[in-house]
């Protein structure tokens, strides 16, 4: 990645994983595909669009009978552009063509993310408006524009049967091939990621404050994985007597007590308007309360 004078901004793998697209920052404005067999360069094209802060492939070209050719497919997207680009990978030639996105005003979008659909005939474009725009590939045309959530998609994967949508304000919406919401669940923080298990049953989703949660795709029920804190932790203590429980503090204004090394067993919230260095303090004092009563809490005889 030395190629790179500054910063990358987003990466993607090829679907059969022999080439690796990285996209520097403004700074660096290159686009480069790399061979993964040999760590060798394939081609180098400057942004398009500029700045360029997504990334996704999208399979082979097809030809006019929509069988698949020897190119590649990729797109990318950013300042509310998306381009797609064809790559021959044997020559390195890489030729970009924009997608029509101007004419109507309701397709004017920021987007932040981008997934092709399964038969890669649709490109599903995540926006900061909390909607979601579909790209037919054929004509190099954004059709039209499905609501979401708020605050801002932040992360989308297709299936067979639709869309995964994580949103800004926590929720995780699916969606059938109709594009209908079908499903949706209330997560703690905006969802910053999302990944299926191989068999497409379950899906992992992250959030910006910590937490990791297990759902399931016919009805979205989420089992709870891990959670942390959501800023830096500013001070930590074991308890006076106890090897096995200890109590972090953090900036998010919780403290943890954390015990086996299996989790959090207890969580205490200062209040937001106390002094900062008292409520720090009482909830640290607090939590080594609570390890203490735990550690010396009567073991129930059955």
């Amino acid at each position: 990645m030395s190629e790179h004078d500054h910063g990358i901004q987003c990466l993607a793998f090829s679907d059969d994983e022999l080439l690796l697209c990285t996209v520097g920052v403004v700074d660096d404005n290159k686009i480069l595909i790399w061979d993964l067999s040999n760590g060798f360069i394939v081609t180098m094209v400057s942004h398009n669009p500029t700045p360029c802060t997504c990334v996704t492939w999208g399979g082979m070209i097809k030809d006019i009978k929509r069988r698949d050719t020897a190119n590649y497919q990729l797109c990318t997207s950013g300042n509310q552009r998306i381009v797609l680009w064809n790559l021959d990978p044997r020559t390195g030639e890489m030729v970009g063509e924009r997608v029509i996105t101007e004419g109507r005003g309701t397709m004017v979008r920021d987007f932040t993310g981008l997934a092709f659909s399964d038969d890669k005939e649709t490109i599903y474009c995540a926006t900061t408006s909390g909607d979601f725009a579909l790209v037919n590939v054929k004509r190099r045309q954004l059709n039209t524009v499905v609501p979401a959530c708020r605050l801002g998609i932040l992360s989308l994967l297709c299936w067979p049967e639709g869309l995964v949508v994580g949103g800004g304000d926590g929720t995780v919406t699916t969606f059938d091939a109709n594009m209908n919401d079908t499903c949706q669940v209330q997560l703690s923080g905006p969802v910053a990621s999302l990944s299926f298990s191989p068999d497409k049953v379950e899906v992992i989703a992250g959030t910006s404050t910590g937490f990791v949660y297990r759902l399931r795709m016919d009805n979205l029920q989420s089992l709870l994985v891990c959670e942390n804190h959501a800023a830096a932790v500013k001070r930590i203590s074991f308890a006076p007597d106890a090897s096995d429980r200890f109590a972090t503090l953090s900036s998010d204004c919780t403290i943890r007590v954390w015990y086996d090394g299996l989790g959090s067993g207890s969580e205490v919230n200062p209040h937001p308007h106390s002094h900062p260095v008292l409520a720090l303090t009482l909830a640290l004092a607090l939590a080594l309360t609570y390890i203490h009563i735990l550690h010396h809490a009567p073991t129930p005889t059955p």
